[in-house]
């Protein structure tokens, strides 16, 4: 498990037009409310995009993986579905990310959805570190054997497909080979800068 990944792409293909699309002018800008920040993305002072951006509430994710037979994670905000058929699921990774470095070579990861009571769960994982898995309850995935947290409101068991280069971020897209949830519970949001709950 802890060679390479052969489902890795190192490469990101090109897009396509919509980023060859020409930037709209500062006027343009202005009537359509700018809010006083430059029309260049490089204006864009990342806490007021931090601010905007958290108005879209999220569920909470820790990824977890093996790396040489100790159990390794992280938190991640952005996490989606991404195909049903095959079924597909991505995340983005900090770049630079020690334990991302980890999960990436090992080739093959589980996500695991956090229920409404596991903020300080979270908290543990998106710390840097080596104890983070101190306390924690978990369990080999059949599939990949990677860390299934107990408990936890749902898991999705993957093998990593592509990965591509996102600004700050990769976009990591992978897999699903197993999946299960605890259908009696209920999850843990994240929410303008806040872990919230339903309700």
């Amino acid at each position: 498990m802890g060679s390479r990944s052969p489902w890795r792409t190192r490469a990101a293909p090109p897009l396509g037009s919509a980023l060859d699309a020409p930037r709209p002018d500062r006027a343009t800008l202005d009537r359509h409310g700018s809010g006083g920040l430059s029309a260049s993305p490089e204006g864009i002072r990342p806490d007021h995009y931090r601010h905007v951006l958290g108005h879209f509430a999220t569920g909470v994710a820790v990824v977890t993986a093996l790396s040489e037979g100790k159990p390794i994670g992280m938190t991640v905000q952005a996490f989606s579905a991404l195909s049903l058929s095959p079924p597909m699921v991505l995340f983005c990774a900090r770049r630079g990310s020690r334990s991302w470095a980890a999960i990436a070579d090992s080739g093959r990861l589980c996500v695991n959805l956090l229920h409404e009571q596991q903020s300080g769960l979270a908290v543990q994982f998106a710390r840097s570190g080596r104890a983070k898995f101190q306390g924690v309850e978990w369990s080999p995935s059949a599939a990949t054997g990677s860390p299934v947290l107990r408990p936890a409101l749902a898991w999705i068991d993957c093998l990593i497909r592509e990965t591509h280069p996102g600004g700050d971020h990769m976009v990591v897209m992978c897999d699903v080979v197993d999946l299960g949830a605890d259908t009696s519970g209920r999850p843990l949001l994240f929410y303008r800068s806040e872990y919230q709950r339903l309700g």
